[in-house]
């Protein structure tokens, strides 16, 4: 079952108080996600150049004077090896190119009103997605707010994005005890 983590699901309950709020949240997160040591190029992007994604999102908050807060949301994917190895008997396709494939689609919810990156992790197996977005609509400039009825309507996307492959979607909530906390960065 696929199994879908908000790791800033909001800042004041997130394990990582400070890591998203901070002025080198956007760049050090969008840095980690685009990684090629981690992705080796299945990456890629709505909104946003993916070479210099993190500029600009910097460059739409600043645009609309939205430097403050929660500046940037992160999510995972993560799939069992089973699932990943349906999924290249489904589509005769390496599973890396499959979820770069997933990740266009799972992305694209946003792309009308944020820019947003994603990157398929292959550096530890099993091979998963990470997301970030910028919390500031290019659009209009509002903040995305996070709220309950946001992520439900998310999670009905993705249920039936991943449903297609075969996949059905399982939360996993923000909490301390998250396998592999994202730390470390200034």
């Amino acid at each position: 079952m696929a199994q879908m983590k908000v790791i800033t699901k909001n800042g004041t309950d997130s394990p990582y108080p400070e890591k998203y709020r901070d002025r080198y949240a956007v760049e050090d997160v969008v840095g980690y996600i685009l990684q090629d040591a981690k992705t080796c190029g299945f990456v890629g992007g709505w909104g946003v150049d993916v070479r210099r994604a993190a500029w600009e999102m910097e460059q739409v908050a600043a645009l609309w004077h939205k430097q403050e807060g929660v500046r940037i949301r992160h999510w995972v994917l993560t799939f069992s090896r089973e699932e990943l190895e349906r999924l290249e008997k489904r589509t005769g396709l390496p599973a890396r190119q499959v979820l770069q494939e997933l990740g266009w689609r799972c992305a694209g919810f946003y792309a009308g009103r944020h820019q947003i990156v994603f990157g398929v992790h292959l550096d530890e197996p099993p091979f998963h997605l990470h997301f970030a977005m910028n919390t500031v609509s290019y659009a209009d400039g509002k903040k995305y707010a996070g709220t309950k009825g946001e992520l439900y309507a998310y999670e009905q996307a993705l249920k039936e994005i991943l449903g297609r492959y075969g996949l059905p979607l399982y939360h996993v909530a923000d909490r301390a005890e998250a396998k592999r906390p994202f730390r470390g960065y200034r």
